[in-house]
């Protein structure tokens, strides 16, 4: 009886780790959203338009490194819940007080980047400092980024639906943060402090900012999928916001069939973990670049999809790894905040890139990245088969 007890309280302690996960992809629901919005305020360039999706990136990057070093004299569940608060009240903002005023919008979207940036560096933390079996952590991030799909499943499912009612209706789905509230609130334990004998601190290797600069590099190029899924769609009149809802459902779907493999696959591929998901990736956007239908497009999604939710995984693990526990939060913390670095430029970067080869069409960004992910593959492949020890698992 005792022993099912301790298996039943452990189980509930996945889950609500868990459950914050849920949120990770929910600023990129909105994109099912953005051809119609685009049609609403005709004035606005396309870049102020692209900061409705990019603008809570901003916000993550810089408030996900403080959350992560107040956790060390702020008690982490207190954090979350003040995040939790911000990012519901932030997201769901705009549907309950609609306005046509873009600025309103941008504001709340800056705000709900700010809880979440306070949310996002748990989201792995709290299995790190929960879980220490080492097969058992692992397996715990291919969860995670199983439900950061689950997440992604969910919202883009019912903001393309609730956006083809009207497009301000698509907020609606950031009433999702008040499950993951009530959950944090009753069911996650406050944690005793680890407390570190001697005084020698302890920094960061070389290692995590090299993974994390890779976790920009691959964000930025991968970000289109969000970004420019909606405006293809319509440029070539595959469908509607609700098209972009279930092209955007696949790709989770993928992701979470990824996430829950993922353990399989790290203990099988290693190292070459990241090769093979920046394959998947880098095939997926040419599968959309030169897809005829709606159905084309979606099959690039599902590669798209389970490429993304097997190479994130694998950064943050191999960050867990190369990281010293009592800075393991702010190591994520670091590693997230460049995955949203790649999120909020990537726009930008590409936009300026298509102006200036004068090709400006959809196909164009899917391409464009595509390539860069095929060939950055290969060069990972070769670097990996010189050096052993790149981005390989391996005990501190």
């Amino acid at each position: 009886m005792e022993g099912w007890r301790i298996m039943k309280n452990s189980t509930i302690l996945k889950i609500t780790v868990l459950s914050l996960s849920l949120l990770n992809l929910t600023p990129n629901a909105i994109s099912v959203a953005l051809a119609d919005i685009t049609q609403s305020f005709p004035d606005t360039s396309p870049s102020t338009i692209a900061m409705i999706l990019t603008l809570p990136s901003l916000f993550v990057i810089f408030f996900s490194s403080i959350s992560g070093k107040l956790s060390t004299v702020i008690s982490k569940k207190l954090l979350v819940l003040v995040g939790l608060v911000l990012f519901t009240v932030g997201g769901v903002a705009p549907a309950v007080m609609f306005s046509n005023s873009l600025i309103f919008i941008l504001i709340m979207r800056a705000i709900m980047g700010i809880g979440l940036g306070i949310c996002v560096p748990f989201t792995t933390g709290l299995i790190a400092d929960f879980f220490q079996k080492d097969d058992e952590q692992t397996t715990l991030m291919g969860f995670q980024s199983s439900v950061v799909n689950i997440g992604g499943i969910v919202t883009s499912l019912l903001a393309g639906i609730l956006a083809a009612i009207y497009w301000s209706n698509a907020f609606w789905v950031y009433g999702i943060g008040i499950i993951v509230f009530l959950l944090i609130l009753f069911k996650l334990p406050e944690q005793t402090r680890v407390v570190i004998e001697g005084t020698q601190k302890t920094s960061l290797g070389g290692i995590v900012y090299f993974i994390s600069f890779l976790g920009f590099l691959f964000s930025a190029l991968t970000f289109p999928i969000f970004a420019n899924t909606a405006l293809l769609i319509v440029e070539q009149n595959f469908g509607n916001a609700a098209s972009v809802g279930i092209t955007l459902t696949f790709f989770s779907i993928a992701g979470l069939v990824a996430g829950l493999i993922f353990g399989k696959v790290m203990s099988t591929l290693n190292k070459f973990t990241g090769v093979f998901g920046t394959i998947f990736a880098g095939v997926g956007f040419l599968v959309i670049t030169y897809a005829s239908s709606l159905n084309m497009v979606i099959v690039g999604a599902i590669l798209t999809g389970f490429g993304y939710s097997t190479i994130i995984p694998f950064l943050v693990v191999n960050t867990v790894i190369n990281t010293d526990r009592s800075q393991t939060t702010f190591a994520i913390g670091i590693l997230l905040s460049c995955l949203y670095l790649g999120q909020f430029v990537s726009p930008f970067i590409l936009i300026n890139i298509a102006k200036s080869t004068g090709n400006t069409s959809q196909m164009y960004t899917f391409l464009l990245c595509g390539a860069i992910l095929i060939v950055s593959s290969i060069v990972i492949f070769l670097f990996n088969l010189k050096k052993s020890s790149a981005l390989a698992l391996s005990n501190k």
